[in-house]
């Protein structure tokens, strides 16, 4: 029996390689959502590779209405992995899948602004909920 791994994808944008990325991952067995900005650009190549494409609005790093609509998918779907492409969006995933157990990977792309004495860091990178952070820099890690 083959694991096919349910994602969800929350951010405001893609950009074509991480578009390209995620229809391969579809090829091969990964089922994907994503949850992306109404003006999402690359829609019409996501869903040409089947995935389901969702419209969600984040205003910012606490969206109470955003929050409501993470949590409502987050229940009635089995995700195995939530991936955050932003901050805004991981905040607002973490505060959504409270006593839900999935896991929370994050995209993070510089090294600056977080300190462990600032409590938005806290809502976001360094929340205890994110297994993992992926970065392009070593220097992030």
């Amino acid at each position: 029996m083959n694991f096919r791994p349910k994602v969800l994808v929350v951010g405001q944008d893609f950009d074509l390689c991480e578009a390209n990325i995620f229809s391969g991952l579809v090829e091969n067995g990964v089922t994907i959502e994503v949850i992306m900005s109404p003006a999402l650009n690359r829609k019409e190549i996501l869903e040409k590779a089947g995935i389901k494409v969702n419209a969600l609005g984040i205003s910012s790093r606490i969206d109470l209405s955003a929050i409501w609509k993470l949590r409502q998918r987050l229940l009635s779907n089995n995700y195995d992995i939530v991936h955050c492409l932003t901050s805004r969006a991981l905040s607002n995933v973490l505060l959504a899948s409270r006593n839900i157990k999935t896991k929370i990977v994050a995209y993070r792309g510089t090294v600056g602004h977080l300190s462990r004495i600032d409590p938005s860091s806290w809502l976001a990178y360094l929340n205890p909920k994110v297994d993992k952070i992926i970065c392009v820099s070593n220097s992030v890690k």
